[in-house]
């Protein structure tokens, strides 16, 4: 028996448009959940951290374009290349989306919009959707569209101050924790809503 038919999430089908850490572990929890995943991906490149070193160690050696840390975030997913800036592109998700319980990207707030992928675009095309945007600083506010990542999310919270020695430098966190504190919480959020969904049926 394949993941897809077995955990809770059985039977639920997530459209990934996420990249890096924090979008990539969250819709890699709820593919380890039983969820279905197809993930989006850029053509050529794609998602970023294929590109991340290290390939190599004592005992195991991967593809250049397949990274620990990339297959860490993306282990139970199917993945399908396209380029959002082709109107073609954009036509075919709008006729798989209604074919999908969830959408989750990770893109500043205004990149969905400007492609005509915003949940409100989206709704129209199935009622029940579930949709999580995962950003550094929200949909709104001067620093909406700034880009975030891990270390961005530490330092802005301040927890590289607690990690730095008294009279010295602040000092980044291992693990990628403010990235998995995301994708965690993001990940509940999802199977929260989901939830909400089986009660009232509106997504």
């Amino acid at each position: 028996m394949d993941q897809s038919q077995r955990g809770i999430l059985r039977g639920i089908r997530v459209l990934d448009f996420t990249r890096a850490v924090a979008g990539g572990f969250c819709t890699r929890i709820l593919a380890d959940m039983g969820a279905e995943v197809v993930k989006i991906e850029a053509p050529v490149i794609g998602d970023g951290i294929r590109l991340l070193p290290p390939f190599s160690g004592e005992k195991w050696t991967l593809p250049v374009s397949m990274s620990p840390v990339f297959i860490h975030c993306n282990a139970g997913k199917s993945s399908i290349g396209l380029d959002l800036k082709r109107p073609e592109a954009i036509e075919l998700l709008r006729r798989l989306v209604p074919q999908f319980d969830v959408v989750v990207e990770n893109f500043t707030p205004h990149v969905m919009r400007s492609v005509g992928l915003s949940y409100d675009d989206l709704r129209l095309l199935r009622e029940d959707l579930v949709m999580c945007s995962i950003s550094g600083f929200g949909a709104e506010g001067p620093l909406a569209d700034t880009p975030a990542t891990d270390p961005v999310g530490q330092a802005m919270s301040g927890m590289l101050s607690l990690c730095g020695g008294e009279d010295g430098y602040p000092y980044q966190a291992g693990n990628g924790i403010a990235d998995s504190m995301t994708a965690t919480t993001a990940a509940l959020a999802i199977v929260s809503a989901l939830f909400e969904r089986e009660r009232s049926g509106e997504g």
